[in-house]
C-alpha cells in the first residue's frame, strides 16, 4: 500500500490509525531510547521518510511504504500510534524501530519546553522492550508507544486581581 495523502495525528493514514484497526491482533511495543532519556526529550516533531524494524543481526525490515515526507508528531507516554505494516515482515527477531527523518525540517521539544532543530541525525533508533519476536512471515499491527521525559511543571506568578 502506497500513501501519500498527509499524516493525520497522531496517525499515518491508511497504514496508521487509533480505531480503526481494532479488529487485527495488536503487538503492543514500547519504546526508549537512552539518547531521549539523557537529553530530557518530551515531544518529537519528525519529517518522516522511512519506519523500520532492526532484527537482532542488524537486517532492516521496512515497515510502510513513504513515497515523500511526511510529518509525525509524538507527545508523551499516554500517546499510542498504531501501525499496519505494508509488507510481510520475515520472521525473526527485532530489537529495535529504527525513524529515518529529515533532519532539518525535524524538532525536538524538551522537558523545559524549549524546541531545537535536529542537526546531526538522519535516523532515530528505539530500543524495543522485551524484543519483538515474528515467526511466520505476516502483515502486522503495532501498537507504539514512545517513553518520552515529562515536561518540567512551571510556577506562575499570580497576579492580584483589581476589582
Amino acid at each position: 500500500m502506497i500513501i501519500d495523502s498527509v499524516l493525520a495525528y497522531p496517525m499515518f493514514p491508511g497504514s496508521f490509525g487509533s480505531n480503526s484497526w481494532d479488529l487485527y491482533r495488536y503487538d503492543q511495543l514500547s519504546l526508549n531510547s537512552s539518547f531521549i532519556d539523557e537529553n530530557k526529550i518530551s515531544k518529537m516533531d519528525f519529517m518522516v521518510k522511512d519506519i523500520l524494524l532492526v532484527s537482532d543481526h542488524a537486517f532492516e525490515q521496512k515497515l510502510i511504504q513513504i513515497n515523500k515526507p511526511k510529518r509525525l508528531h509524538i507527545k508523551g507516554y499516554s500517546e499510542e500510534i498504531t501501525i499496519l505494516s505494508d509488507f510481510h515482515i520475515e520472521p525473526g527477531r527485532y530489537e529495535k524501530l529504527r525513524i529515518y527523518i529529515v533532519p532539518e525540517k525535524s524538532s525536538f521539544v524538551y522537558s523545559d519546553k524549549s524546541r531545537e532543530i535536529i542537526q546531526g541525525h538522519s535516523m532515530i533508533d528505539f530500543d524495543i522492550e522485551n524484543g519483538l519476536s515474528i515467526h511466520s512471515a505476516e502483515i502486522i499491527n503495532l501498537k507504539l508507544q514512545f517513553n518520552l521525559a515529562k515536561f518540567e511543571k512551571v510556577k506562575r506568578k499570580r497576579f492580584p486581581i483589581k476589582v
